[in-house]
């Protein structure tokens, strides 16, 4: 727990604000899964890359909104064209809720990408899979020279749980994320993915069709270069509190942190009239305040906190994070 309190911390220190940052142009496929009742699978990310969906069912989001999600039965899938991810730098991002831990032995595949079996890179969630003996989410590409780079997470996740999961690569490192703090990284010495020749997109599965996922997926996202840890931190908070982000959405400064009792919030001058939203990590409000600099939090159970300021006149958005020691 004090590593991870730690990660946190630095994770409250990153200084680089998401709304300086112009993600449209390496956004390749977005799918927020928003009423999906036929087989088409809209993509939100501006780039036409519609999916076509098998066997999936709306299902309700974190937010408990209904038909904001989608449930995978354990022979469902969305398949995508995928020639233009052939990618030497990518992320692929999800929201996920395991219903149940997979079969022993067994890898069930969230997002997908290759040609064949042992000629991809994948998301996957596992159960003692492979001579690893591999537990929790596992992330894994293939090489050009023929080796395999891959992470896991050595670690069951609790059912009925949403989490956000995040998988980089860039020509010096793969990283697995788990709610924004990164769980392992490991050298790729610059070596080139391979994907194969015919490349496949898969949600849901393997590029065989087998390996099937049984669960909730939500917001599905893939970029075209490893976004940063600051970038990823950014949408863990976004999607949490359900804000779209925009460029009058910007970071703020929250001390001491972590804390035990007072905070102290950072505002630029023109913040005159505003209201002050505390959440809990699951997305829920815990407090309102208004026009206050300084918060006794004391009250509050130990834990991970966002704050979201809004100017009543401006209109701009203030967003951090804290732990609750």
């Amino acid at each position: 727990m004090k590593k991870l309190f730690l990660l946190l911390n630095l994770i409250l220190l990153a200084s680089i604000s998401f709304s300086q940052i112009n993600l449209s142009d390496s956004l390749k496929l977005y799918y927020p899964f928003n009423g999906i009742y036929d087989i088409y699978v809209p993509d939100e990310s501006g780039n036409a890359n519609r999916g076509l969906a098998s066997n999936v069912w709306p299902a309700y989001d974190r937010f408990d909104q209904r038909d904001k999600a989608l449930y995978f039965s354990g022979n469902s899938y969305i398949s995508f064209e995928a020639d233009q991810f052939k990618l030497d730098e990518y992320t692929y991002s999800a929201w996920v809720k395991i219903n149940d831990q997979p079969d022993y032995g067994t890898a069930d595949f969230i997002i997908d990408i290759g040609s064949e079996y042992g000629v991809d890179q994948f998301i996957a969630y596992t159960n003692d899979y492979s001579n690893y003996q591999i537990d929790g989410f596992h992330v894994m590409c293939y090489n050009k020279d023929g080796s395999a780079s891959w992470l896991s997470q050595y670690g069951f996740i609790e059912t009925d749980e949403w989490k956000f999961v995040v998988f980089t690569r860039d020509s010096s490192l793969i990283k697995l994320y788990i709610d924004a703090v990164v769980i392992d990284s490991v050298e790729v010495q610059g070596l080139s993915p391979n994907y194969g020749e015919e490349v496949k997109g898969y949600v849901g599965c393997r590029n065989n069709l087998n390996q099937h996922f049984t669960g909730y997926l939500d917001d599905i996202r893939i970029y075209s270069y490893a976004i940063s840890q600051t970038i990823i931190e950014e949408l863990f908070l976004d999607d949490t509190l359900g804000i779209v982000s925009n460029m009058h959405e910007q970071n703020m400064l929250v001390y001491p942190n972590p804390t035990k009792n007072n905070i102290q919030l950072q505002l630029p001058d023109r913040f005159q009239n505003y209201q002050v939203n505390i959440y809990n990590s699951m997305g829920s409000m815990e407090s309102v305040y208004f026009n206050l600099k300084e918060i006794d939090v004391a009250e509050l159970a130990r834990g991970l906190y966002f704050i979201r300021v809004v100017d009543n006149k401006s209109k701009l958005g203030l967003k951090a994070m804290f732990i609750k020691n």
